[in-house]
C-alpha cells in the first residue's frame, strides 16, 4: 500500500505522482484499513477523519448559510441559519429524521450579485462522505471563481437505498433554480451542478432531469456495470478498487438490474443532445477513468461542449484533499474555476 510495488503492473506502466505515493505511505502509517474491512459506521468515520486530515485549510472571507431544503421525500420547512467563518461541524444526514435536505451555501465577500451558482454533491460511493469533508473544497471554488457554492447533504445508503440520493439532489437543484435570491444570487445568475465520484454520478444524472447551465464532473461514476478497461486495470490497486466498488454497490443496490438504470449509469442514456457544457476532471490511476472518458465522448458526439483535464499519476479521490495533493488540486481547481467563469455569462 505504501510503496510503488503495491501498484503492481500499473506502477510499471505509469509514473505515479509523489503526492500519490506520499498519501498511501502515510495512510499505512496511520493504520488505515480498506472500507470492506470496516462496518459502515467505521467507514464513515474513517472517511471523515481522512478527509479532514488531508484537506488542509484556506482563507475564506465570506458567509456560509445553512439551509434545509423542503422535499416531498423529506417533508419540512425551508429554514436557514448563518455562521461566520469557522470550523464546519455538521451531522451526516443518514437517518431521515432531519426534515428536508440540508445544504451549506458559501458566498465569498467579493462575489458579484450576478455570480453563478454551483450545486455540489460530495463523493463517497453514496455510502460515506458528508458536507463537512468538503468544506475546504467548497471554500476554494467559491473564493477563486468567485461563485456561490451549495454543498449538499443527500441521504446515504444502506439506510436509504437507490434512488433516494437521486431524488434528493434533483430536489435541491430545482429548489436552487427557483430560489436564487434567497441564497444570495440574482435571478439572472446561471446555475450548474458538480460533484466527484458518486457525486459526479449524481451531477451527471440530474442534468438529464433538470435544465441547468453547466456541469462539473470530477472522476464521475457513469457506468455501474464497470465494463470499461480501467476497472480491470486498477482492480487491485491501492485506494478505490474493484473490492471497494463492490462493497459500495452491495450496500446501495436492492436489485442487480439497477446497475443498468440510466440514473445510476448515465452512460446508458439514449439522448445526450440537450445536456449543458461539461468539464471532466479525470484521475489517471483510477478505475473510473475510462467511464469518465466514455461519458465525455458521448456528450461530444452529441454536440455538447466539453473540456477535460487528466491529472497524471493521480488516484481516485484526490480532489477534496488539497492539503496533500497540492499540485494536482491546484491544476484541477484552476481548470474548474476557468470553466465556470466561461459559462457563467
Amino acid at each position: 500500500m505504501a510503496t510503488l510495488d503495491a501498484w503492481g503492473e500499473a506502477g510499471q506502466k505509469y509514473k505515479i505522482h509523489e503526492e500519490t505515493l506520499a498519501f498511501f505511505r502515510q495512510q499505512k502509517e496511520r493504520g488505515a484499513r480498506p472500507y470492506p474491512e470496516l462496518s459502515v459506521e467505521e467507514a464513515r468515520e474513517a472517511n471523515l477523519q481522512t478527509s479532514l486530515f488531508y484537506a488542509g485549510d484556506t482563507e475564506f472571507k465570506g458567509s456560509i448559510k445553512e439551509f434545509t431544503v423542503p422535499s416531498v421525500h423529506c417533508p419540512g420547512k425551508a429554514v436557514f441559519t448563518h455562521r461566520d467563518e469557522g470550523p464546519l461541524i455538521l451531522p451526516i444526514l443518514i437517518s431521515g429524521k432531519k426534515e428536508g435536505v440540508a445544504v451549506s451555501v458559501y458566498k465569498d465577500s467579493i462575489c458579484p450579485l450576478t455570480a453563478p451558482v454551483l450545486v455540489y454533491f460530495h463523493g463517497g460511493g453514496m455510502v460515506v462522505g458528508s458536507r463537512q469533508a468538503y468544506d475546504v473544497t467548497c471554500k476554494l471554488i467559491a473564493r477563486d471563481t468567485p461563485c456561490i457554492v451549495v454543498n449538499t447533504e443527500y441521504r446515504l445508503a444502506p439506510e436509504h437505498r437507490f434512488p433516494a440520493q437521486f431524488k434528493d439532489v434533483e430536489c435541491v437543484t430545482r429548489w436552487v433554480c427557483m430560489n436564487k435570491a434567497l441564497i444570495g444570487a440574482n435571478n439572472s445568475s446561471r446555475v450548474g451542478v458538480g460533484g466527484d465520484s458518486a457525486g459526479g454520478n449524481l451531477a451527471a444524472s440530474v442534468c438529464h432531469q433538470v435544465n441547468v447551465d453547466f456541469q462539473v464532473l470530477v472522476y464521475p461514476m457513469t457506468d455501474h456495470t464497470c465494463s470499461q478497461p480501467s476497472f480491470s486495470e486498477f482492480a487491485t490497486t491501492p485506494g478505490l478498487n474493484q473490492s471497494m466498488i463492490q462493497w459500495f454497490q452491495d450496500l446501495h443496490f436492492t436489485s442487480p438490474e439497477e446497475v443498468k438504470d440510466p440514473r445510476y449509469s448515465p452512460l446508458l442514456h439514449k439522448d445526450f443532445s440537450r445536456l449543458p457544457p461539461a468539464i471532466f476532471v479525470i484521475a489517471e490511476l483510477d478505475p473510473l477513468r475510462d467511464c469518465g472518458y466514455a461519458y465525455r465522448d458521448k456528450l461530444s458526439s452529441a454536440g455538447v461542449t466539453t473540456d477535460c483535464i487528466t491529472l497524471q499519476g493521480a488516484p481516485h479521490a484526490f480532489f477534496h484533499m488539497p492539503g496533500n495533493y497540492e499540485v494536482n488540486c491546484r491544476l484541477s481547481y484552476e481548470a474548474v474555476t476557468r470553466f465556470i467563469r466561461k459559462f457563467s455569462h
